[in-house]
């Protein structure tokens, strides 16, 4: 019978263990991809945004209110999590 030598086997082991978990990833990948629905989505509006900037939006958004109703104040953390134009 033919032996392999303890190097060849080392080298394939690290190579296993390499190779292995960036496999069972891709693979994982693949299948939660699979699982996934996918939903319709809108076109995003491509025209002039500066239809939804006008002098009294924030008055007629009630931004007061809303921040007094969140509770928001000097010192408090939010994240504005939202799309907007980039204004330098």
């Amino acid at each position: 019978m033919h032996s392999v030598p303890r190097k060849t086997l080392a080298a394939l082991a690290v190579l296993l263990s390499i190779l292995a978990p960036a496999a069972w990833h891709h693979a994982h990948a693949q299948a939660t991809q699979q699982s996934q629905p996918q939903r319709p989505t809108s076109t995003p509006y491509a025209g002039d945004l500066s239809i939804f900037e006008y002098a009294d939006r924030d008055q007629k958004l009630h931004v007061d209110r809303v921040m007094d109703l969140l509770d928001i104040a000097p010192g408090k953390s939010v994240a504005d999590v939202g799309a907007r134009r980039h204004v330098p």
